[in-house]
């Protein structure tokens, strides 16, 4: 199956329309502000998701993967984690989220991080609860 299809997919596709949603806020922000920034570590993450702009792009590179392997390894230790970041490290990331992607194996991390802070935020919201199960068989599917 084409991986562009694949991520068409419900609760896939709230992540990325969280990643997005949090994407335009961020980006207005640190437009305005050129200073340090307190956000949380699992919003962050999220702007690495796979999704249709940057499916076909290339990869992070080697280092670039083992810092983003090394931040959801903490945010698996802490889902609520806060991380402070400088204004011309967002951009740098709003600017590389678009052009690169990372691998699919770290892509299902993130996206089930990501999944679990959002069911914890919405609780039993039928309209934003994310279901596991389906959301990890279609991250299994992303080559």
């Amino acid at each position: 199956m084409d991986n562009k299809k694949i991520i068409d997919n419900y609760n896939y596709g709230l992540i990325i329309y969280n990643k997005y949603t949090f994407y335009e806020n961020l980006e207005l922000t640190v437009d305005k502000y050129e200073e340090e920034f307190s956000i949380p570590l699992v919003m962050l993450l999220s702007l690495y998701t796979i999704d249709s702009n940057n499916i076909d792009k290339e990869k992070y590179d080697e280092n670039e993967l083992l810092s983003i392997e090394k931040l959801t390894d903490a945010l698996s230790k802490n889902l609520d984690c806060i991380i402070n970041i400088s204004s011309t490290e967002i951009k740098k990331i709003l600017s590389d989220c678009r052009d690169k992607r990372v691998t699919a194996s770290l892509n299902k991390k993130i996206c089930l991080k990501v999944a679990e802070f959002n069911n914890k935020k919405y609780g039993d919201s039928i309209e934003q609860n994310i279901n596991l199960e389906k959301l990890e068989k279609t991250l299994d599917l992303i080559k």
